[in-house]
């Protein structure tokens, strides 16, 4: 049912990883100049994904609270090792600076004075408490991608929230729908400007955590109608769905500095795109399904949080270089994050996810051996 979303995941990290290097022809390509787009398409099928899986047994806040602790055993591992790594090569790389810079030499490492967040305890504390992504501080140095897990996890919360709140499939949509109100509302109050009396769309793309909530309850409600369905499509309608909602979603990526709002109502057409590949059948998803394509996606998140730690240390080496080798110098990077990732899946992500839902469960028996309870 999952191959062709996996394969879906690994087209958004790479789009994303590409989108954030050096400048390179590939880079300007208009589907990397709308790139960001695709960031909106991992909070979309994040709360696709998370109402399918938990809608329906997540009633109490007992409940909710062990779906919170799920997520976070899955992102905060990973996010910390990539902070770790990255403020630890810094360091290196300044005293190497220092050493070199003293002896009159410049080997092209960023200056110490382009990287003052260094010494920002603010922002850590923001960043190992995962507010760094909720639109408190916009500031960049700290693994600048992975400003979305921060936001992608308090709206989570939020979406946990409602499944614990909320009675029914009625009541769920409901408040979906006015978390999204709530959403648009927050960015026509950001985007107004009374003295020119018109709106300014260009603050959508702020890092912030309406944006990510905003994509969530869209997730969440492209599931709760497509599990309204009474029946499923044929594999003919199917294949058109997939058809038109993936070009539809190429369209608007590779145009949208020419279309006004096209983050809000990307939205829709990438809910589409995810309940179309959710079936499991059709041809994308045999093309998206394919065992590379699946494997590339189990390592998305890696590749995702580790390709601007890569970035940061070698970005001004590399602009010293000719265009044609910047453009060369792109496939090494990619699989320098696809080996990273791979990595941080195996050792840290797929681990530490699994360690915590196993203390959950031996918490959960031990509970019930107390109250005299059967045990599963």
């Amino acid at each position: 049912m999952l191959q062709g979303i996996q394969g879906l995941r690994a087209i958004g990290a790479f789009s994303v990883a590409l989108s954030h290097a050096w400048e390179t022809p590939v880079k300007h390509l208009p589907w990397f100049n709308g790139s960001f787009l695709v960031v909106d398409m991992f909070f979309v099928l994040s709360g696709f994904l998370v109402t399918m899986v938990y809608s329906e047994r997540t009633g109490t806040w007992r409940q909710g609270s062990e779906m919170i602790l799920v997520r976070l055993g899955r992102l905060y591992p990973t996010h910390l090792v990539t902070l770790a790594a990255l403020l630890l090569l810094l360091h290196l790389k300044m005293a190497i600076n220092l050493v070199l810079g003293a002896l009159g030499i410049d080997i092209g490492m960023t200056p110490i004075q382009d990287q003052p967040q260094i010494f920002d305890l603010g922002y850590f504390l923001l960043t190992i408490s995962l507010l760094h992504g909720v639109g408190i501080d916009d500031s960049d140095l700290f693994n600048f991608a992975s400003w979305s897990i921060s936001a992608e996890f308090w709206a989570f919360v939020a979406l946990t929230g409602c499944f614990v709140l909320t009675r029914g499939r009625r009541q769920r949509i409901g408040f979906g729908i006015a978390a999204i109100a709530l959403c648009i509302a927050f960015y026509l109050f950001r985007w107004w400007q009374p003295e020119a009396h018109r709106f300014d769309a260009s603050m959508l793309l702020d890092r912030n955590l309406a944006r990510s909530v905003m994509a969530y309850f869209v997730g969440m409600l492209a599931f709760e109608l497509r599990r309204s369905m009474r029946q499923d499509p044929t594999d003919r309608a199917l294949g058109w769905v997939q058809a038109f909602s993936l070009t539809a979603i190429v369209l608007v990526i590779c145009n949208q500095p020419w279309l006004f709002m096209s983050q809000i109502w990307s939205l829709p057409i990438w809910a589409a795109v995810i309940s179309g590949l959710s079936h499991g059948r059709g041809w994308a998803v045999s093309v998206l399904g394919s065992r590379p394509m699946v494997w590339l996606g189990e390592r998305a998140f890696g590749i995702y949080m580790c390709h601007s730690v890569v970035i940061i240390m070698v970005k001004r080496r590399v602009l010293m270089l000719s265009e044609l080798e910047q453009t060369l110098l792109l496939l090494p990077y990619l699989l320098a994050t696809i080996l990273i990732g791979h990595v941080l899946y195996t050792r840290i992500e797929k681990p530490a996810a699994a360690w915590v839902k196993e203390r959950l469960r031996r918490q959960r028996t031990d509970d019930r051996a107390l109250s005299g309870a059967p045990t599963a």
